[in-house]
């Protein structure tokens, strides 16, 4: 626009997610004549996406050897993959259970196994998806600040802090799968304690980086 103000488009590549498994609990078990079952549970979310950011850029003056530089601005999203594995291990005197489901594409996969003398045996099964457990696109704001240097008379070398937080709860919480049309956010009841809350996506990061004028 002139010597400090300037708007760029791009595109981008990002990788993020989620990964906890510090919590546990223990349930009654009627097949045990209520006995307790200690369960530990563990998830992990990996979303891939392509963004499309617009920035309006703001800095002192590119002519000095060093210079103030920060833009604000919104990007567009899309979801191009996913991966969310949930697992779940709990055991008592009797034996124990493992399942791990795992969620991408149109499937959801799920491996069970229990020893219980009870309800003993292993399944290996794959479901459809009726609505992807993720939304298909995010949208949300960007920020950065930094410095940038002078290093020849067309190129700057630049150091900048960035944030990114989306507006948009990217889960599909009408998700189901299977032929019964199962809720996917319901699978595992209150097991989960980060199951109900909204996800929203947010980065925070360092870029480096040089500017050569053409």
């Amino acid at each position: 626009i002139n010597k400090n103000f300037g708007i760029s488009l791009g595109i981008t590549h990002s990788t993020q997610g989620q990964d906890y498994s510090d919590y546990s609990g223990t349930e009654q078990d009627s097949g045990t004549s209520n006995t307790a079952v200690l369960f530990s549970y563990s998830k992990k979310i990996k979303l891939t996406y392509i963004n499309l950011p617009l920035q309006l850029h703001y800095n002192t003056s590119e002519s000095k050897p060093l210079s103030f530089t920060c833009y604000i601005g919104i990007y567009y999203a899309r979801l191009i993959k996913y991966a969310d594995i949930y697992s779940v291990k709990g055991s008592n005197s009797y034996g124990s259970i493992s399942q791990v489901d795992t969620a991408s594409g149109n499937t959801l996969h799920n491996i069970y196994s229990v020893s219980f003398p009870w309800a003993y045996g292993k399944s290996n099964s794959n479901s459809s998806f009726s609505g992807r457990p993720f939304k298909p696109y995010d949208i949300g704001e960007m920020i950065g600040i930094g410095m940038q240097r002078k290093i020849s008379g067309d190129g700057l070398f630049f150091i900048m802090l960035n944030y990114q937080g989306g507006f948009m709860d990217i889960k599909n919480i009408d998700s189901k799968y299977s032929s019964n049309n199962y809720k996917y956010y319901n699978f595992f009841g209150t097991l989960d304690p980060n199951q109900f809350l909204p996800f929203k996506n947010s980065l925070i990061g360092i870029s480096l980086g040089f500017k050569i004028k053409i």
